[in-house]
């Protein structure tokens, strides 16, 4: 079972879970919980009445929940299992996510403490030296597959009336009047997998604002593309191109929404279901002109008191149907991004 700890706290962008396991002592466990919660874990997952070396489906589950850059953090090593040989296939499985593995126990805390440098060069050379494999697959960071494994539901489940605010493309020097960008939002995968998808090669942690300086000294044509994660799914931001409105298999498995904003302030969204395209719609219409599902969008326009008489701010209406609202945190600090040729 998972217990909820409260708002999800980020570091940078990342999210902190615990995982804690008892064999039968309801003290043991209440202990984890408070180690746990004290370090900024926002879900604990806890598997009860469960030995050392036992299956533990919460622990899979606390594994499946992961993404780059996201800690999961145990009271003590022996919560993975009875030796050492026993836990580092769980700890592989963070590291191969992307993720970082820490331990709270006194004698623990430096050297399985990978975000930081020593305990990070320590345990991965460990798992590479001793060849050790995953204890689960790393789908979502690697591979890019969905991270739900049934088709994507479209339907809207929450209140697009949430507010919505645009700061954060401000933040990140995205307005109207600058260089053209496409935001793509994604369901059901993290932000390493989304930038997979976009045909990323080297994915690495810089500012937005560095990110951008590095594709400006490509020779070759270049643009930046920052990924962060945000309830469920993986934003992606492009700072000139349009790929995310050219490429609806970027949905394969998923639901998935793109709004472009050339520089001559020309706008085009893409809505698309498993590589399907839903909405297909060109900014100079009134309305979309194709598509399988055109009415989609309807509660949204609906809340935003569109028209068809004036400018559509198809960025605030895809973060609107997806439930999204990025923050200028996930903008202005350090993020997973690329630099891709346009």
């Amino acid at each position: 079972m998972a217990l909820c700890c409260g708002l999800r706290q980020y570091v940078g962008m990342s999210i902190i879970y615990g995982y804690a396991r008892t064999a039968a002592d309801e003290d043991d466990l209440a202990a984890q919980r408070r180690a746990l919660q004290a370090v900024g874990c926002t879900e604990i997952f806890v598997d009860v009445a469960c030995g050392a070396d036992d299956e533990k489906p919460q622990l899979l589950a606390a594994l499946r929940r992961l993404t780059a850059l996201d800690t999961l953090v145990v009271s003590d090593g022996s919560r993975l299992g009875s030796s050492w040989p026993n836990r580092l296939p769980a700890i592989a499985a963070v590291r191969r996510r992307e993720a970082h593995f820490r331990s709270l126990h006194p004698e623990e805390v430096t050297a399985f403490d990978t975000t930081r440098l020593p305990g990070r060069v320590m345990v991965d050379a460990i798992i590479s030296a001793r060849n050790i494999q995953p204890l689960v697959a790393p789908e979502p960071a690697d591979t890019g597959q969905v991270l739900d494994k049934e088709p994507a539901d479209t339907s809207v489940s929450h209140d697009v009336r949430d507010p919505y605010s645009g700061e954060w493309l401000d933040s990140a020097g995205l307005g109207v009047a600058d260089l053209g960008f496409c935001v793509t939002i994604i369901k059901g995968i993290g932000p390493v997998a989304a930038l997979r998808r976009l045909g990323a090669e080297q994915v690495q942690t810089a500012t937005w604002h560095e990110l951008r300086e590095a594709a400006q000294t490509k020779i070759v044509t270049s643009q930046a593309v920052a990924a962060f994660a945000a309830s469920g799914c993986a934003v992606l931001v492009e700072d000139g191109g349009d790929e995310g409105v050219e490429q609806p298999e970027l949905s394969q498995g998923t639901f998935a929404a793109a709004a472009y904003l050339s520089v001559n302030a020309e706008s085009r969204m893409l809505i698309s279901r498993d590589g399907v395209v839903l909405v297909d719609w060109d900014g100079d219409d009134p309305e979309p002109d194709g598509g399988e599902e055109p009415d989609l969008l309807r509660d949204v326009l609906s809340v935003m008191g569109y028209d068809g008489s004036e400018y559509l701010n198809q960025v605030e209406a895809i973060c609107l149907l997806t439930g999204v609202r990025p923050t200028v945190d996930q903008v202005t600090g350090p993020i997973l991004g690329a630099v891709t040729p346009i």
